[in-house]
This record gives structure tokens, sequence and C-alpha cells, in this order.
């Protein structure tokens, strides 16, 4: 196998395993087995490992002393401080779109569509992964890359698909509104507003969270 292979296994791996942590998969506190990983891809270990110094490297999986590697827990600290952070640049983004010609947002209402039918559906699941979509497309619209790698590593550390199951229909329903909500501000051009909506999205999504968040969460520093 030839050193641009072994790029490629590396990078097929590193992805696999990221988008089954992002999807709710892999929940927090999962531990990564190297040998069961190893069978599953039909890879070495060498190969597998360099995928996991990857995914170290993004906070999403952690090295823990005599325990191995786990899934990262995030603390309530933390989850605080990646919401109020995104809470400031998605909302930028949700400013810059309004900026841009209607016909460059299809795939945006698309999705936003699709996230309407899941709702109705009473799909949790689809609908989490319409709402990461979502998130990140109107970040990719911007053309900004900056913003693009901020909100893509933010929202990669968020692994909120265990709280899933304690959404009501209701709370389904809030959050897809307000997506729509967002849509309809952009489409008018305005930024102002699609900013402040954008805000106010992403702070009732921090109150969801920490709402369920167990009380050993919120004691860990």
């Amino acid at each position: 196998m030839s050193v641009y292979q072994k790029v490629l296994l590396v990078e097929k791996i590193y992805t696999e395993i990221k988008k089954r942590i992002v999807s709710g998969e892999y929940l927090p506190g999962r531990r990564l087995v190297e040998a069961e990983l190893t069978e599953d891809f039909n890879v070495s270990r060498v190969t597998l490992r360099e995928a996991l110094r990857r995914l170290i490297a993004d906070d999403l999986v952690v090295l823990i002393p005599n325990s191995g590697i786990r899934v990262r827990e995030l603390s309530y600290k933390e989850i605080v401080e990646i919401y109020t952070v995104r809470a400031t640049v998605e909302a930028l983004a949700a400013r810059l779109a309004a900026q841009l010609p209607n016909n460059s947002l299809n795939d945006l209402t698309e999705i936003c569509s699709k996230g309407a039918a899941a709702v109705w559906k009473k799909d949790r699941m689809n609908h989490r992964s319409l709402n990461n979509r979502f998130h990140m497309e109107l970040a990719f619209v911007t053309g900004n890359e900056t913003l693009i790698k901020i909100i893509e590593r933010l929202n990669a550390q968020i692994i909120g698909n265990q709280f899933i199951s304690l959404m009501s229909d209701s709370d389904l329903e809030i959050s897809q509104n307000s997506h729509e909500e967002i849509v309809e501000a952009i489409f008018a051009g305005d930024g102002g507003k699609a900013e402040s909506l954008m805000h106010g999205h992403i702070r009732s999504g921090l109150n969801f969270i920490l709402s369920c968040v167990p009380e050993s969460v919120k004691n860990r520093i």
C-alpha cells in the first residue's frame, strides 16, 4: 500500500468514526475498543490509532489512563461555553446569509422543508440530523471559510442526541418553527432580525440541554 493510499484509508476511518459520534451512534462516555474497531473496519491498529489521534485533536475523543479511548463527555461549564460562542457566530452566519440572493438559498429551504416533514412524522433522530444540516448549510452559504470551520468544530463537539428521547412533540415543533422564522427573515433580507432569531434559537437549545443534564455532569468541572 502506497503512502497516499494509507492517508486516504486513515481519512476514511477518521470520517466514519466522527460521523458515528456526531450522529449519536457513539454517545459520550462510550469506550472505543481497538480490537472491535480494527475488525469492524478491517484495518491495522496502526491505521486505526492514527485516525483516533486526529479525533483526539478534534476534542471528540479523549485518552483516559487505565481506561482507554472514550467519546468525550462535556462538563456543564464546557456546554455553556460552547453554546455561548455558537450563539454569536451562528447569529453572524444568519446575518451574512440575509445579504445573499435568494436563489443561493435553495438547499437551505429544502432542508427546512424536510425538517417540517420529520416533525410531522415525529421522527426525532431524522429531525436531529436535518437540524445539524440546517445549521451547517447556513454556514456554508456565507462562503466565509473561517466562520464555517468554527461552526463545524463547535457543532461537532455538541453531541446532544442522548437528549432526543426527552424532547416532546412540542419541543420539536418549537425548534422547527424557529428554523422557519430564521429562513423567512433571511429571504426578506432582514439581517438584524435573522441574527436576533438565530441567537435566541441557540440560547433556547442551550436551555433545553441544561434542563436535561444530570447532576453528575453539572458538578463536573
